[in-house]
């Protein structure tokens, strides 16, 4: 609502032009009047109604654009890194769709971002009519995961005598407080911890998904894809639209609950939520991109509520 309200020069939206769906929600609009201003205008034989935005939320919404804009690198790299996540370095188009709130992409990335950067990305539509995004070209300067730059930036800010300990904590099995494990899990996870690193970006076309190489490359490429997204998060049902795209789809719940260590799996609001552990630290975000402090400033707003007074007797 508050959207389709900043398409409009005047920031002002008939409750008549509103779709189905979103006139059942007209009524909640006067339940914050720090965000919507509703409107009746006209004479009294002929007049109309509708809601237009508050000069502050016109403001955040302003700045949440520009922020957005700003950010078009930003959202070039994560949707070509995401292309060289996946198992053939191509994605359905519709299929992104669901991916792109949690990466923080504009509603219009398709134009926005597909279009506007040819050299970069570009759309190929198969037999079926399905249309796929792909990679115009691969880069190998883009296909190093989050865990391999963490390790080069260690090794270029610390004393040769201080990196092997820094190196050898970060890669140190930690499990979360609270988790008991069999002794049979314990024993996978020493054995995964002690194989060599795979790349999330090597191809695993030719894996045996039942080899240690196959779950280290799912595991190091669902950290990245979490890292991605705007508050380390991601629905398991939005995983599951990528049955056949990616190692670490494959059974996702099963990888999470393997390893405790990196994930953690909510079952709060009648959805599965998957967290990357690193990303938080005691139930907070570690690192706030611009977009979630965004969100938080228009949270505050919402939570300017108008109380209802007493009914009217009868």
């Amino acid at each position: 609502m508050r959207k389709l309200a900043m398409q409009k020069p005047e920031r002002y939206v008939e409750f008549s032009d509103l779709s189905p769906e979103d006139r059942l929600l007209s009524p909640v609009l006067e339940n914050y009047p720090a965000v919507f201003e509703l409107v009746r205008e006209g004479s009294r034989r002929c007049w109309t109604e509708g809601y237009r935005l508050t000069l502050t939320a016109e403001q955040l919404s302003s700045e949440e654009e520009n922020a957005m804009k700003q950010m078009e690198d930003h959202f070039v790299t994560v949707l070509r890194k995401v292309l060289m996540l996946s198992i053939g370095r191509r994605l359905p188009l519709e299929k992104l769709v669901y991916l792109a709130p949690h990466l923080g992409l504009p509603n219009d990335f398709e134009r926005r971002l597909v279009h506007q950067y040819p050299h970069f990305l570009h759309l190929v539509t198969l037999k079926d009519s399905t249309p796929l995004l792909k990679l115009t070209s691969w880069d190998a300067q883009l296909a190093l995961s989050l865990e391999e730059v963490k390790k080069r930036q260690v090794l270029q800010s610390k004393a040769s005598d201080e990196k092997m300990e820094l190196i050898t904590t970060m890669e140190k099995f930690l499990l979360p407080k609270g988790y008991n494990l069999s002794k049979r899990h314990r024993k996978m996870l020493a054995r995964f911890r002690n194989a060599p690193f795979v790349s999330p970006y090597e191809d695993p076309r030719d894996f045996d998904c039942l080899e240690i190489k196959f779950e280290k490359h799912a595991v190091a490429g669902l950290k990245e894809l979490l890292s991605f997204t705007v508050e380390k998060r991601m629905t398991l049902d939005t995983l599951a639209h990528f049955s056949q795209e990616f190692t670490f789809s494959y059974k996702p719940r099963n990888l999470v609950l393997r390893h405790p260590q990196y994930f953690y799996l909510s079952e709060a609001g009648n959805q599965e939520t998957l967290f990357l552990r690193e990303g938080y630290h005691h139930g907070k975000l570690v690192e706030k991109n611009p977009l979630v402090l965004m969100k938080e400033k228009f949270g505050t707003l919402l939570g300017t509520r108008r109380i209802a007074g007493p009914k009217p007797l009868c």
